[in-house]
Parts: C-alpha cells; sequence; structure tokens
C-alpha cells in the first residue's frame, strides 16, 4: 500500500478560521505548504463561504486547483478563469423566506450574494477586512434581480450559531441553514453545500470521498467533512466540527493545517488521539 507522500490526495481546505490567521493572513509556513503540494501534484480545493471576489484577492490561493465559494453556490477554475457551476434559490422559495423569517424575528437584517454583487440593507454588519457591500438597500424584498441569488445571509442580534435550530425549526422548504462565522446565518437552495460542490468536482478530477483530506471549523463545513474520508478539524472549531471530525490538529493561528499537512507529505501518520503537533 501507498503511503500518503506516494499517493497524492485531493486537499478541500475552508479558509476563515481554518487556513487563514486571524488577522487573514496565510502565513509563511502555510505558504509552503500549499505550494510543495501543488508542485507534489496534489489537487488543492478551496473550499469558503466567500464570496469569488473575495477570495481571489488572496494571492497565495493563485495555484489552487478549483475555488468552492459561496458554500457550493458558485465552482471556480482559477487556472482557466471560468465558472463551472453556479447554483441559485428559486425566486419563489428566496421571497418566502424573506417573508416568513421577517414576520418571525422583526429585528433580522438580510442580504445577498450574486455574484458578483453583494447587497445589503442598511445596517448590516460585515467582519472587519471583508470586503464591502457593492450595493446597499434599506430592504431587501424591494431590490431588483433577486432571482439571481446564490446565498441569502440572515444576520440577527447575538451568535449566529445559536440561531441556527431557531431557522431551521421554522420548517422553511427547500433551503440549507448553516453559518460559517458568528456574525450571521446563511441560506442556500437545498442540497447545495461544500459535500455537494466537492463531490462533483472530485468526480472531475478522478477522485473517491475516501481519497480527500477535507479542514474546516464551523458548522457549514460540517457536510465537506461527513463527505470526506479525512476529516480535520483546527484547534479553535465550533465544538459541534471538534465533535464530528476524525482528526483534530492545531488552531489556525498556530499554522495547524500546515502542521497536519507537512505529516502527510512525509508519510507520518496522526497519532492515536488523532492529534497533529
Amino acid at each position: 500500500m501507498m503511503s500518503p507522500a506516494e499517493h497524492p490526495r485531493m486537499i478541500a481546505v475552508d479558509l476563515d478560521g481554518t487556513l487563514l490567521a486571524s488577522d487573514g493572513s496565510v502565513s509563511a509556513r502555510t505558504r509552503d505548504v500549499l505550494d510543495g503540494l501543488v508542485d507534489s501534484s496534489w489537487p488543492l480545493v478551496i473550499t469558503s463561504a466567500r464570496p469569488l471576489r473575495d477570495v481571489r484577492r488572496i494571492p497565495e490561493l493563485s495555484r489552487s486547483t478549483v475555488l468552492i465559494c459561496g458554500n457550493g453556490t458558485l465552482v471556480h477554475d482559477p487556472r482557466r478563469g471560468v465558472d463551472l457551476w453556479r447554483h441559485t434559490i428559486p425566486g419563489t422559495v428566496l421571497r418566502s423566506v424573506l417573508t416568513l423569517v421577517r414576520t418571525r424575528f422583526p429585528t433580522a437584517r438580510f442580504g445577498y450574494d450574486a455574484h458578483p454583487e453583494l447587497v445589503l440593507e442598511d445596517g448590516f454588519r460585515l467582519a472587519p477586512g471583508s470586503l464591502p457591500a457593492t450595493r446597499s438597500v434599506s430592504r431587501l424584498d424591494t431590490a431588483p434581480d433577486t432571482h439571481e441569488v446564490g446565498k441569502l445571509l440572515i444576520q440577527l442580534p447575538g451568535d449566529a450559531t445559536d440561531h441556527l435550530a431557531p431557522l431551521r425549526a421554522l420548517g422553511l422548504r427547500g433551503i440549507e441553514v448553516t453559518c460559517s462565522s458568528t456574525g450571521f446565518c446563511e441560506v442556500t437552495a437545498t442540497g447545495v453545500t461544500k459535500a455537494s460542490a466537492l463531490t462533483r468536482v472530485a468526480d472531475r478530477l478522478g477522485y473517491r470521498a475516501d481519497e480527500v483530506i477535507a479542514f474546516g471549523d464551523m458548522p457549514n463545513d460540517l457536510p465537506m467533512l461527513n463527505w470526506a474520508g479525512c476529516a480535520v478539524a483546527v484547534g479553535n472549531a465550533h465544538e459541534s466540527v471538534l465533535a464530528a471530525a476524525g482528526h483534530v490538529t492545531t488552531s489556525n493561528d498556530d499554522d495547524g493545517v500546515a502542521r497536519f499537512l507537512e505529516d502527510c507529505l512525509a508519510g507520518r501518520p496522526p497519532d492515536s488521539n488523532g492529534r497533529n503537533a
């Protein structure tokens, strides 16, 4: 049997809170490991909740094989500069979600990602360092072109992870509800997740799920981690991700992804408790 160093695996890695440090940077150590992967013919797939315009501004990702953006709503080939797949929320579904959530949670603010546009309601708060909205509106349901929405954003007071269960309990049909940060919840069309996008990418590249190593930190990564043959949580991950992952590496600010992949490239498996030093 080939060791991991002899048999390239497909790498699927989340960005914020996972590959990127808390200040949004890519460390020198991580950059060197990513370059080593590509040089050794390991396909590198970025799987982010970020829109494409935000992912493409990170120069260290320029050699990536595929960019999965918006939690699987957009799959992009950066080498050819073309989109491979796009998924949008049907207009009727979108309008019903807006109406029901606004009725149940009057303080909610909304936004949407419709590549390449990010539209936010007035008062919607983004994390420091995020690219600003391309357009602001007073109420999203009066904004045009909502039939092209890939991802709907819902912001409620407090930690977004606390709102996942209440939003899912509304019984909204035709959608997936998750979150990639504590700032807001995210809605995609039913069946559209990082895992569904990765399945198509893996098929395209000739890899099986058990040949994929996936890294994540938040609930939106759970479908991908449950699908991949090797699921790795960074040490700072949400408790649901730590519970689901087969392995736990160090935090994003301690080069957790790079540390784990250095061992893989060298043919060193994680120790018996599933952790990498």
